[in-house]
């Protein structure tokens, strides 16, 4: 191969990738969290701002919760599959608006969990740490580690890396179709197939490994979302802390557990030195109200929205 054949594959090479990065790009340009952040910036004066993971996405019923507390303008801003760093984020896209309560919801260890922030983990929703404010998603992510802030750098500026889960969730929608023709149809949500959350929930032990190690050690609530409350009351907004509902057996498996008291204990006292408001509402709704093992269905949501719609307007 002569020297000039060898340069025009490597030009021929280099267009395709060029190209097939424009093409992703575009694919994810109206992504989940895309839309999401078009909505935080495009915001009018909300009175509540409801951050979280899917169980808020889930949870928040706008509707309802105007009905239930008169002259109120919610907006849920929960992003399924992400972590307290991308709430951090979401919430700074909207910080204009300092008057505004803010409701956190949360499930199990997640106040505590220090959030991991590599290659494998920054996948779909969570990807939204590479193109909004990357620098203060490297602050939680890549501090500890110059290569792997060097690698958080490169990866967010490739288009096919960031946005690669836009292509995976077409090929895994394929294989799951292919895979079940001719079978009984399984149940899905707006956030998936239904039983697929079981396999996400964390094992007794683990979940006990990690409450005993918060108490044992009084582990702060994680930097990220300490940064969040802290601008959230310095602002003279009302941060209220939400224990999000969860099945009987989620909470038969885990909540019901000595240690989980103890935990919850932790975090109330942080929460309430912060000048917030814990909320347990882990047991408002009963088991008819859920779509799967974590999150409600609509009657469910309708429930929780209205009893909660009560704090914003409480003293």
């Amino acid at each position: 191969m002569t020297s000039r054949h060898l340069i025009q594959q490597f030009v021929i090479s280099f267009a395709v990738l060029v190209l097939a990065n424009f093409l992703v790009d575009r694919l994810a340009i109206n992504s989940v969290p895309r839309q999401l952040i078009r909505t935080a910036g495009s915001l009018e004066a909300p009175t509540d701002l409801f951050l979280g993971n899917s169980t808020m996405a889930a949870g928040l019923d706008q509707a309802t919760f105007a009905e239930g507390c008169s002259g109120c303008r919610p907006i849920n801003l929960g992003l399924g599959s992400s972590s307290p760093v991308e709430h951090y984020l979401i919430y700074r896209q909207v910080r204009k608006h300092s008057n505004a309560n803010v409701f956190y919801g949360f499930i199990d260890t997640q106040l505590t969990d220090n959030p991991i922030g590599n290659y494998e983990s920054l996948f779909g929703n969570r990807a939204m740490a590479y193109y909004v404010e990357s620098d203060v998603a490297r602050e939680y992510y890549t501090s500890k580690s110059l290569l792997n802030d060097l690698i958080f750098r490169l990866c967010s500026q490739i288009p096919m890396i960031v946005e690669r889960s836009a292509i995976w969730a077409k090929i895994e929608r394929f294989r799951r179709w292919v895979g079940e023709f001719g079978m009984p149809a399984r149940s899905n949500n707006r956030f998936g197939r239904a039983e697929d959350f079981i396999l996400i929930e964390l094992g007794v032990e683990d979940f006990v490994s990690r409450c005993k190690h918060a108490v044992k050690e009084q582990s702060p609530i994680c930097s990220a979302l300490t940064a969040m409350f802290d601008q959230v009351l310095e602002s003279g907004s009302r941060l209220f802390v939400v224990e999000m509902p969860m099945s009987s057996s989620h909470r038969k498996r885990y909540y019901q557990l000595p240690i989980w008291n103890a935990y919850r204990e932790n975090i109330k006292k942080q929460v309430e030195s912060l000048g917030g408001l814990y909320i347990e509402a882990s047991e408002w709704v009963a088991d008819d109200g859920f779509a799967d093992g974590l999150h409600l269905n609509a009657k469910g949501a309708k429930q929780f929205s209205r009893r909660i719609s009560h704090f914003s307007q409480s003293q």
